[in-house]
């Protein structure tokens, strides 16, 4: 049925257009599985007639058996590779992000669970994710990348390659089919010299990932998850674990909270590497005194600093430093309206 979308004039209409070539879709990934299917069953009869010929010392026809076999096998291969390819949903970009997806694959099929990252020559990750069912995977960038490369690696870290993605321009698109065996390595991984290794964190507190990650990476923004029975603990990161990246990369984390709010030790922590704090160069030591001559306790005790004068903040802070006070006051204004979101 043609549908000729410029005289449908109704949005809805519109999204009706929309919505029977997701049908069509989903219509061909059924026809195409099915085909492999049947297919396959048809490679395994004639390989069962072929042995039964061998037997009877028909090798001829046993020959003609396999050869037809093994081309059923072909074509079966190929309709679940193009049924793999069509299962990705496209994305869309918004503004002026960038966005790559594409298909992880060894020997023709897709991989589900290699590590994928867009990256700059230097070894700096873009982003990060995990390839899908079918090797499916999306990156996406906030900006306009002029030279990146998209890299793949298993999950203990070693690359297995890389492809030079196309200059993304401001809304770019692009779709890239990556067969692992067929990509190239060696000018994509950055030098050593200029990277480091990403500790595995999960499974520790946040005060002991950030000592682990040292002067040589970034804690990045926490995700907060609601998961009592783990509270404190880092869920997940980003980038994973033995992935080399750029001295000075961001690593995101995923940390578990109590059933209404984290836990007193998770927001403190949160509070000492908030920007604000970091900007002014607020001691760790100088709030934990701050915190002990407070008398604080609880996260109910620790907002009692975001309703203080600012002086009165200042006066619980070795020093007595305004600025200090000030940013204390706004990480842990900021970290609460986190927990209460």
């Amino acid at each position: 049925m043609a549908i000729d979308i410029e005289t449908m004039g109704n949005p809805d209409n519109l999204k009706g257009a929309s919505a029977l070539v997701e049908v069509a879709a989903i219509a061909r990934v059924g026809v195409l599985s099915s085909g492999a299917r049947l297919g396959d069953k048809r490679a395994a009869q004639m390989e069962r007639d072929a042995s039964r010929q061998d037997r009877r010392g028909k090798a001829d026809r046993a020959a003609q058996l396999k050869t037809a076999a093994a081309a059923m096998r072909s074509k079966t291969a190929s309709m679940d590779v193009q049924r793999e390819k069509e299962q990705i949903r496209p994305l869309t970009p918004t503004g002026d992000a960038t966005l790559v997806q594409g298909r992880a694959s060894k020997d023709g099929r897709g991989k589900a669970g290699l590590i994928v990252s867009l990256m700059t020559p230097d070894g700096t990750i873009l982003d990060q994710t995990k390839s899908g069912e079918g090797g499916a995977f999306a990156l996406k960038n906030a900006q306009p990348v002029n030279d990146a490369r998209v890299v793949i690696t298993d999950i203990d870290g070693t690359t297995l390659g890389a492809l030079r993605a196309p200059k993304l321009s401001a809304g770019a698109q692009v779709f890239l089919d990556m067969p692992v065996e067929r990509l190239d390595i060696s000018p994509f991984t950055p030098t050593k010299e200029s990277t480091t290794a990403v500790p595995d964190l999960v499974g520790s507190t946040l005060e002991k990932a950030g000592d682990t990650l040292g002067d040589d990476l970034v804690m990045g923004p926490v995700k907060l998850v609601r998961m009592p029975a783990q509270a404190g603990e880092v869920l997940d990161q980003s980038p994973h674990p033995q992935i080399r990246v750029a001295l000075g990369t961001v690593v995101t984390l995923q940390v578990a909270t109590g059933k209404s709010a984290p836990d007193f030790q998770t927001a403190r922590e949160l509070i000492r590497r908030h920007p604000a704090i970091v900007a002014a160069k607020v001691p760790p030591g100088h709030l934990t005194r701050a915190e002990t001559e407070a008398g604080m306790r609880s996260l109910k005790d620790l907002a009692q600093v975001s309703g203080m004068t600012t002086d009165d903040v200042a006066a619980l802070i070795p020093g007595r430093r305004v600025a200090h006070a000030t940013a204390w006051q706004a990480a842990v204004r900021d970290v609460l309206a986190q927990f209460a979101g």
